[in-house]
Order: C-alpha cells, then sequence, then structure tokens
C-alpha cells in the first residue's frame, strides 16, 4: 500500500497558479494545494504545502477558495494583514494550468466521462455549450424523444408523422387530428424544434393551408415568422392590400371587387 501511494504521488505533475506568485499550485490529478495559510494575526507563508479543502458547486462541481494577497481587506473588524478569498473551479484551473486560457469567453471545462467530480486532466477539456449538450447526449445524461415526461408521442409516431410530412400531401392540421395531438406538436417536428434525433425519411413536402386574410383566398406556404407561425397574405401584394384597407376602413369588395 505504501509503494502504491509513493508511485501515485510521483507520477503526479503540480503547475502553478497564475497570479497567486507561486503559493498555490494544481495537479493533473485535480488537487489543489497551497502555502498560504490564515491566522489570527493575518495571512501567513508557509514552509510547508497542504492539500486544500474542495467545496461542491451545486452538490457536483468541485471549488476551492485562495488567498489574494494583492487585494487586502479593509474594514475595521479585520486587521490589516487579512486578505481576499477568490472561489475557482477546480476544472478550470487544471485546464488553466496544463492547457491554457481558454479561446473564448464562451468556453467551459467539459468533463469527458460526464461526471463533474472527476476533475483529472486526461477527463478534461475547453468546449462550448453546444459540445457539452453533445457529450451529455451520448453520455445519456440528457433525455430525448419518449424518455421526455412532457412526450405526447413516442418515438415511432415521430417517425410516422415524419413519413406523412414527406410523402403525402396531408396539411399540419390533418396529421395532427389523425394522432389526437395539437397542431402545434406536429409543426414543430415540422420546423424542426423538437424529435431532431430522428432522421427525415426524405425532402418536406410544404403543404401549410392557410386562408389569406385579405382575399379570402386558400393557399399553401412554406414561409414562417420569427415564432414559427405561417404567413397569412397569398402575396405581398395581398398584404399591401390589407393593409391599406386596414389604415383606410374600407373592405375588400368596395376596392377590388
Amino acid at each position: 500500500m505504501m509503494g502504491f501511494l509513493i508511485y501515485r504521488v510521483m507520477e503526479e505533475i503540480w503547475k502553478d497558479i497564475d497570479g497567486y506568485n507561486g503559493n498555490y499550485q494544481v495537479s493533473d490529478k485535480g488537487f489543489v494545494r497551497g502555502r498560504l495559510k490564515p491566522t489570527s494575526s493575518g495571512t501567513v507563508i508557509s514552509d510547508k504545502w497542504s492539500i486544500l479543502e474542495e467545496s461542491l458547486q451545486y452538490g457536483k462541481h468541485p471549488k476551492v477558495s485562495l488567498i489574494d494577497m494583492s487585494k487586502p481587506i479593509k474594514r475595521k473588524e479585520y486587521n490589516d494583514n487579512a486578505h481576499q478569498r477568490k472561489q475557482y473551479y477546480v476544472s478550470r484551473l487544471v485546464l488553466s494550468a496544463f492547457v491554457g486560457d481558454p479561446p473564448t469567453e464562451k468556453h467551459q471545462a467539459i468533463h469527458l466521462d460526464g461526471k463533474p467530480n472527476n476533475v483529472e486532466l486526461k477527463n478534461l477539456r475547453w468546449g462550448t455549450r453546444a459540445d457539452l449538450l453533445k457529450i451529455m447526449e451520448n453520455n445519456g445524461a440528457i433525455a430525448k424523444g419518449e424518455l421526455l415526461p412532457q412526450a405526447v408521442i413516442c418515438d415511432q409516431e415521430a417517425l410516422e408523422i415524419k413519413h406523412l410530412l414527406c410523402n403525402t400531401p396531408y396539411s399540419l392540421k390533418e396529421i395532427a387530428e389523425m394522432y389526437g395531438v395539437n397542431y402545434v406538436v406536429v409543426q414543430q417536428i415540422y420546423l424542426g424544434t423538437t424529435w431532431n434525433h430522428i432522421e427525415w425519411p426524405g425532402k418536406i413536402i410544404k403543404k401549410v393551408y392557410k386562408d389569406c386574410r385579405c382575399c379570402g383566398k386558400r393557399f399553401m406556404t412554406d414561409r414562417f415568422n420569427k415564432h414559427g407561425r405561417p404567413m397569412v397574405y397569398c402575396n405581398d401584394k395581398c398584404r399591401g392590400r390589407y393593409n391599406y384597407l386596414k389604415n383606410s376602413n374600407q373592405k375588400y369588395e368596395d376596392v377590388y371587387g
């Protein structure tokens, strides 16, 4: 057992944490040690290293509190040698010391095995939130499809709906009535908002039918606004006519026959 502990200490690599003048170090195994010790007379620098106690953010992510000697506390209840503390995620300290600073502000420390308490260097890398979601999905940490508690259809029904959208002339409303669900459920599948993990069997047929708000003519559209709602005018001319009639308080029949 003693031999194993000696080998573990020997193979562990320590590097200084930037901005603390060599008073704190982090290892590739995810441990943080320091020489600064708070006492009743203030902060002192010790000759011996000690492993810092970690706290868990949200019960999962290890954090440590470091003393910043460059920022004294200027309040009466503290002595002249007291200094401010700052908390850091251990995962970010490990990556900053061994890999470098994150490429952008949007990059965060990602745990490759999906376990936030595993902060070893081999399990960490910089990545965006999209990378994080992809890794969580591969690790089974994100429920999708029929596993979601709010799902009203199963994976097989979602695949059938996609087949109907690609191979039949049925409208979204008609497909929703076939499966006894709200129109919005089929519309979100059509827009690609939900059930993205199920591949499309072919090219989507544009078949959203609406009654033009201006002339009353029924038309098919593939144009949607930013809220996912289909257009309500059969063409841009009707859109202009409707706005003109609305502002002039006239009827369509009286102006355009």
